[in-house]
């Protein structure tokens, strides 16, 4: 993750993705996304190819510059969709979160 990257996906945010309701942006080594309320911050890149990734139905959907594919689109928006139900889950409690610690010895 850089600075740059980092200012270029908030100057994205403000320009473009304030007002809607489902928005993914993906910019080299940082992003964001929402949808139906739930809102991440991205510092590993989605399960889509590409290293400049614009989200925003029915006004920009583009994968390094490129219009997406019908398919590509339905793709993102499951895939957005189901991070909302997920998160919607492990805060409802059906759902379990397991962190692995490795002990590292001196």
């Amino acid at each position: 993750m850089t600075a740059d990257d980092c200012r270029a996906v908030q100057r994205w945010y403000r320009a473009h993705a304030r007002t809607h309701a489902i928005v993914l942006r993906w910019y080299r080594s940082v992003g964001y996304a929402r949808c139906a309320g739930v809102s991440v911050d991205m510092f590993e890149p989605p399960a889509i190819g590409g290293s400049d990734i614009e989200f925003i139905p029915g006004v920009a959907t583009r994968i390094d510059g490129r219009d997406m594919t019908p398919e590509e689109a339905a793709a993102v928006r499951r895939m957005l969709e189901q991070m909302a139900q997920d998160a919607r889950d492990a805060l409802a409690g059906q759902s379990t979160l397991v962190v692995s610690v490795q002990a590292r010895r001196p």
